[in-house]
């Protein structure tokens, strides 16, 4: 089947046009190219889709074209709060579930960069989501750092580096905060100020990023780390 046509039909499959027997109507109706908008589509479901299109494609001995359209997701952001923590990024059902939709993002041959913005002495238990996430990911690159310090360090690759990153940035509410001195803010508030500007930073240059806010530090982490604990375990 050869079309000498330069126009190109573009067909978004949905919940009544995904099946093979509609893909093949489509595609003799004239569409070039199914666009999957992820939006509405689980990575699970998008690999069914493509593997539609492909067998279609095969049949018929043309070439057929897959746009997979990511910007449905950035769009589509909001906050919730699951027990002590605030979960700033792709709307989600719970914690649990906003954590998985993260780590299925994170690209093949791609990593994750947890960034805690917390206390490493009186936080210390933080670190320990590094490796129930690197679980739940399946064998995922994790790394860990705390903030602000990894700026200078990993922090720069996390800007500068190729484009397969994901970002995890935890921050918490301020108890017990000081002054910095000869100055007219806390180091709560510098802190706070250096996490806002590295997630604007990765959000100039499209990094994947979800913020967790903890409200109460000791119920934050111990919400987190369990719902990160309960996902490596379903692996």
């Amino acid at each position: 089947m050869r079309r000498l046509r330069r126009i190109k039909i573009l067909a978004t499959l949905g919940p009544v046009s995904s099946d093979s027997a509609m893909i093949r109507r489509l595609f003799e109706a004239g569409a070039d190219v199914f666009r999957i908008n992820m939006s509405h589509t689980s990575h699970d479901k998008m690999r069914e889709l493509v593997k539609t299109i492909r067998n279609v494609e095969s049949s018929y001995g043309r070439p057929i074209g897959i746009l997979v359209d990511l910007q449905g997701p950035k769009l589509r952001l909001g906050s919730f709060t699951d027990g002590a923590v605030q979960v700033f990024g792709p709307l989600a059902a719970n914690l649990e579930d906003a954590l998985k939709q993260f780590l299925d993002g994170i690209t093949p041959g791609g990593y994750l960069a947890v960034m805690a913005y917390l206390d490493r002495i009186g936080d210390a238990e933080a670190a320990q989501i590094r490796p129930a996430l690197a679980r739940a990911s399946r064998g995922r690159s994790v790394t860990f750092g705390w903030g602000p310090r990894f700026l200078h360090s990993t922090g720069q690759y996390h800007k500068g580096g190729p484009q397969v990153g994901s970002f995890l940035q935890i921050t918490g509410a301020v108890q017990a905060d000081l002054a910095v001195p000869g100055q007219a803010y806390t180091f709560g508030t510098l802190q706070a100020a250096q996490a806002a500007g590295d997630r604007q930073a990765l959000a100039q240059r499209g990094r994947p990023l979800l913020h967790l806010h903890l409200t109460d530090r000791a119920a934050g982490l111990s919400r987190l780390l369990g719902a990160a604990v309960s996902l490596a375990e379903e692996v």
